[in-house]
């Protein structure tokens, strides 16, 4: 039993590793691109299945080897963005039974916000990229990656595990 969930769980992170090299990303201006982070709508799901610490450890996990993978010129800004949200997606399963859904959403989309800011703010020139253009791209990556997670969670999720 144990055996079948830890391989289970191998597999989807193998898939959310493919997904997230591969997905295509889209020009916004000034030398700026936006994609969907895969590993961050995962890191959402497992926020309601693990406890804290444990989704802490997995966003350094996940942000080493995403930066592994790809930011070789600023290593280690996804490692510790994805810890901060970590930190701050842990708190969801502890209040999973007290929000409601739009306490939850409006809680994701901060959290989702926070990594955003963070790691365009370190990855861009401040000085060639104004900090209007940051906060902007920050929100637009945010409400897409809400919008992802408001589609997995409906139509693929089962027991629509993150929004009931």
């Amino acid at each position: 039993m144990i055996n079948n969930r830890i391989s289970m769980s191998m597999i989807s992170f193998i898939i959310i590793l493919v997904v997230q090299v591969f997905i295509p990303k889209m020009h916004l201006g000034f030398d700026m691109y936006i994609a969907p982070d895969i590993i961050l709508l995962y890191m959402v799901y497992l926020a309601f299945i693990l406890q804290r610490y444990h989704i802490i450890l997995l966003g350094f996990s996940l942000g080493f080897i995403q930066d592994i993978i790809s930011q070789i010129n600023l290593f280690g800004l996804f490692a510790f963005s994805k810890t901060i949200v970590g930190f701050l997606l842990g708190t969801i399963g502890l209040y999973d039974k007290i929000w409601n859904s739009q306490v939850k959403i409006l809680f994701i989309f901060f959290a989702f916000f926070t990594h955003f800011f963070i790691t365009y703010y370190m990855m861009y020139d401040r000085l060639s990229t104004p900090f209007s253009h940051i906060f902007q791209y920050s929100i637009i990556q945010s409400l897409l990656s809400i919008v992802l997670m408001i589609i997995v969670n409906r139509f693929i999720l089962i027991d629509n595990k993150i929004i009931k």
